[in-house]
């Protein structure tokens, strides 16, 4: 039950890593396609980052469906922080 609480009214979330110029990456999560919003990221705007927007190459990874917002919020920090074990910087990731 207490899952279903945080359940996304808008469908399953996907965690995408978005390559950055200079070697950094982007960890994020998303109801739309990964691909969407690395779109709306480079357009700008409320709710997007401007590292991606000003340095972004594109979604070299993606992960999930999670039907839960809680479990899409897990899985983007263990995304990150198994790349920053890695020796990765990472922005986003929450």
């Amino acid at each position: 039950m207490g899952n279903r609480k945080r359940e996304n009214p808008n469908g399953p979330r996907r965690v995408y890593v978005v390559a950055l110029r200079g070697g950094d990456v982007y960890v994020g999560q998303t109801a739309l396609s990964p691909e969407e919003r690395y779109r709306q990221h480079r357009r700008g705007g409320m709710g997007t980052s401007r590292d991606v927007q000003e340095r972004g190459i594109g979604v070299v990874g993606t992960a999930g469906p999670y039907y839960s917002e809680e479990a899409a919020e897990q899985a983007e920090r263990e995304t990150a922080r198994a790349l920053r074990r890695a020796g990765v910087r990472v922005l986003g990731g929450h």
